[in-house]
Parts: C-alpha cells; sequence; structure tokens
C-alpha cells in the first residue's frame, strides 16, 4: 500500500507537475469538504483526477459524516436502524433479482447500504437485523439520486457483525429518534428553517420531469411539488413509496406515456389535494431554496386539525383546560 508521500512523488513523476503544485491540488479538495477527509483521502482523489493509476483500494477509515463520493476501500463501522423491505424484480435477461436497504450509523451522521441479490440473503437468513452494529470493508462510495452519499458493497467488498462495546455507537432507540421518528413539531411554510418538520399544505404545482429514475432492477417514483399552506409555499419532493401512495401509481404505469402525458397524468392525480408532510427540511444548492424530503404523508384529519387549531386560539388567548 502507497504512503502519501509516495503516491505524490508518483503523481509528480507522471504527471509533471510540482509539489507545490500537487499540495495546492490536496488542499483544493479537502478545502471542498471543509476539512471532513484526511490528506491520504484528498492525494487519492488527485491522483484519480489527473489519471495516475493507483492501487484499487486505499485505507479509509472514516466516520460516516465524513464520507464523500467516489472513494474506493472504504472501511467503516455502523449501527443498523432501518431495513427496507425486500424488492423483488425481474432483470432484461428474464431472471429474478433482489434490492433491499439498509441503513446505518455511527452517531456522526447516517448512510445507506443497497444490497443486491446473494447479499439480500444476510436479511433472509437474519445474518444481520435491526440494531446489530456491522463493520463494512473495502466498499466503495457514490451519491445518490437524493444528493447523499451511499456505499456499495461491489464484489470485494465485506459486511460482518461485530461486538459494539468499543464503538460508542449510540442506541437504537437514539438512532430512530434522532433519523426516523416523526417530526415533533409541525411549522408554518413563512417560517421554514432546516431541520425535521410537518406542514400542512396544498399541491399547487407539479414540476415538469420523467418522474421515473433508476433502471429496470430498481426502478422508482419521484415527484417534485410546490406546497402552499397559507402562509408561503415550499418545494416538497416525494420518492418511491411515499410517492406512491399519494398518486396511487407505480413507475410501470407512466412508463409508456410521453414526457407531457405523464405530466398531466401526475397533476390530475395530486393538484388541489392537501396533505400532512413530514420530513426533512434543507438546503436545495442546485435551486437556491429550501425543501423538503418527505418521510411521512397522510390525508389531513378534520377532526384533528380542529382541535390544534382550537388549542392554538386558547393560547393565543391564555385560556387554559383545568
Amino acid at each position: 500500500m502507497f504512503s502519501t508521500d509516495e503516491i505524490i512523488q508518483k503523481i509528480i513523476k507522471e504527471s509533471n507537475k510540482s509539489l507545490d503544485e500537487i499540495n495546492q491540488l490536496i488542499d483544493n479538495e479537502i478545502k471542498k469538504v471543509n476539512g471532513m477527509i484526511d490528506k491520504k483521502t484528498a492525494t487519492f482523489i488527485v491522483a484519480k483526477t489527473i489519471g495516475i493509476e493507483l492501487p484499487k483500494t486505499i485505507e479509509t477509515k472514516l466516520q460516516i459524516k465524513n464520507l464523500v463520493a467516489n472513494i474506493r476501500g472504504v472501511n467503516i463501522v455502523g449501527k443498523i436502524f432501518k431495513i427496507s423491505p425486500i424488492n423483488e424484480f425481474q432483470k432484461k435477461n428474464g431472471k429474478s433479482g433482489k434490492v433491499a436497504n439498509v441503513f446505518i450509523s455511527d452517531g456522526t451522521g447516517y448512510t445507506r447500504i443497497p444490497l443486491w441479490n446473494d447479499h439480500v440473503k444476510m436479511i433472509e437468513e437474519e445474518v444481520f437485523s435491526m440494531g446489530d452494529t456491522i463493520q463494512i470493508n473495502n466498499a466503495m462510495t457514490k451519491e445518490n439520486i437524493y444528493g447523499e452519499t451511499e456505499l456499495m458493497i461491489g464484489k470485494f467488498g465485506k459486511i460482518e457483525k461485530i461486538e459494539n462495546s468499543e464503538n460508542n455507537i449510540p442506541s437504537l432507540e437514539n438512532l430512530n429518534n434522532t433519523y426516523i421518528s416523526r417530526p415533533t413539531g409541525r411549522i408554518k411554510i413563512e417560517n421554514i428553517i432546516p431541520g425535521k418538520f410537518e406542514i400542512k399544505g396544498t399541491i399547487v404545482q407539479i414540476f415538469r420531469g420523467k418522474f421515473i429514475f433508476g433502471e429496470d432492477s430498481d426502478k422508482g417514483l419521484v415527484i417534485s411539488s410546490m406546497v402552499d399552506d397559507g402562509t408561503g409555499n415550499l418545494r416538497v419532493v416525494f420518492f418511491r413509496e411515499i410517492a406512491e401512495k399519494i398518486s396511487g401509481m407505480k413507475p410501470d404505469d407512466i412508463i409508456n406515456l410521453s414526457e407531457q402525458d405523464r405530466l398531466d397524468f401526475v397533476k390530475k392525480a395530486l393538484l388541489g389535494k392537501e396533505f400532512l408532510i413530514s420530513g426533512n427540511i434543507k438546503k436545495n444548492t442546485f435551486f437556491d431554496c429550501l425543501e423538503l424530503i418527505a418521510e411521512i404523508t397522510n390525508d389531513v384529519n378534520p377532526l384533528n386539525e380542529s382541535k390544534i387549531l382550537e388549542n392554538e386560539i386558547k393560547s393565543k388567548l391564555g385560556v387554559y383546560n383545568e
């Protein structure tokens, strides 16, 4: 395995760049992620960008919050706090396949691990389950459609169950409260800030798009919308099961339609409908605005809403139940 200095010397030799130039490129890579990768990782990225051939893996022991896309040889430890249902599909060659997603956290952040085909057996045979701490070795990182970094096991990657005694990872309950539990507070759109919240609003716009992402083996529905609650509007994105739930459709229902027909189909299904939407509000850097990635959706219950309104009025008037 090459050391950092050996990698730098190899870059200098094969690229004809000076040591100062290489160090500047390395510093730039570290700054891109606000110092969340070490010098060796940054050096590897620089070599890859320039086109220098290096060993296919490097040793990296990162916290999950420091994961960045397009790195090989990643070793990381985390606790399983969510396992998606197993999805079966037909490949283009007619054979069947399976996929499931495992979500892990080390307390610093979380990441998704898609498991395919033979790897799915580890879930089916309960090799590991919710609350288990696992170690992933020799994985690759990539950016998924949500703009998040996820781990790919690949042909040479390994997963094993380990004891958590020396890793100081939060309990399953704490991880659930952090990453899964229903947001504790509703917020008006005019007051939105980044974080986990619930909004109540009406879908007033559907943005044009393909509405389908992924390959045949992992096809999903995605709907980007604008939701208004009377105080303002917010971009809200629905993925996969949640998009299917609110629209009543699946990818195969619209896959053969033109882009315009798909748009009309989705508009007819959703425009003017009111929902309770819970999820993570964060900055969309591409559109330079806050958006909500929906995690839970429910129809509005008039009785519950009237009680909430009653309590709000009582609170403003200083009237409380004895």
